[in-house]
């Protein structure tokens, strides 16, 4: 959807854009679901309305205490395109911090109904999943690959390609690589000078992943620590409420 007016604008930043960021929230942590385009629009337009509702119900509460701070909105009823050419920097500073409101009200909102226990769904294959989005900081993958000739290939994880069909796609493992035979319990090491091992898709029988640390990590920067500080003591929820209150803050004191 593209908005060609400044009304499709309007209409996009209040109902479409915090209905589709609670869609893509929801998406993290719920599997998708078997319906129709009518259905998945509509709850798009309901939820971003709900939303948008809120969010203009707090602009309304912070207007009391800062006329001045947020446009007139009776005034931009009745004089339209005149009000917005004459305020046009309270009007763009009053749209961006709607969408900021109505971004962190859907991340309320979202974090709230899944509950901190749902897990986090990966919008990727399971290569790409448990190779890379599944790694936590200071990780890395290291990998057994089960082929179907009975061999095993072991390393760490490089990457994979992205092709659609599994037999289409290759595995890339680093080193340091060995080698299993099959029905054999010794593995054999390649030499150091053996650096990457691609393997065929197609070739492929089951893959083990194992999330090890690794051998020399870097050291945390102080905003990752306080970071990782927060996130662990707080839920995400929360800190989006704190951000709230600092944004009406913002508009009140501005």
């Amino acid at each position: 959807m593209v908005p060609v007016s400044i009304l499709g604008v309007v209409v996009f930043l209040l109902f479409v854009a915090p209905g589709s960021c609670l869609e893509l929230l929801r998406g993290r942590k719920a599997l998708p679901r078997e319906e129709s385009t009518f259905v998945h629009i509509s709850r798009i337009l309901l939820s971003g309305t709900f939303i948008s509702a809120a969010t203009v119900a707090l602009l309304a509460l912070a207007s009391l205490v800062n006329p001045s701070g947020v446009l007139d909105l009776q005034k931009l009823l009745t004089q339209g395109a005149a009000y917005v050419s004459a305020h046009l920097g309270l009007v763009g500073w009053t749209v961006g911090v709607q969408v900021v409101l109505s971004s962190l009200l859907a991340t309320v909102v979202s974090d709230l109904r899944n509950g901190r226990s749902a897990t986090q769904i990966l919008q990727a294959d399971v290569w790409h999943g448990l190779g890379e989005l599944a790694l936590q900081p200071g990780q890395q993958a290291f990998v057994s690959v089960h082929l179907k000739s009975g061999r095993d290939v072991i390393g760490y994880y490089v990457g994979a390609s992205t092709e659609l069909e599994p037999a289409k796609r290759e595995l890339i493992l680093g080193a340091p690589l060995s080698v299993r035979a099959a029905e054999q319990a010794q593995t054999v090491a390649l030499g150091p000078a053996w650096e990457r091992m691609a393997i065929s898709g197609a070739e492929i029988e089951s893959v083990a992943f194992c999330h090890v640390s690794e051998t020399a990590p870097s050291d945390p920067t102080w905003w990752a620590i306080k970071w990782a500080w927060v996130q662990r003591n707080y839920l995400r929820w929360e800190i989006a409420i704190a951000a709230i209150v600092v944004v009406l803050g913002i508009v009140v004191l501005v």
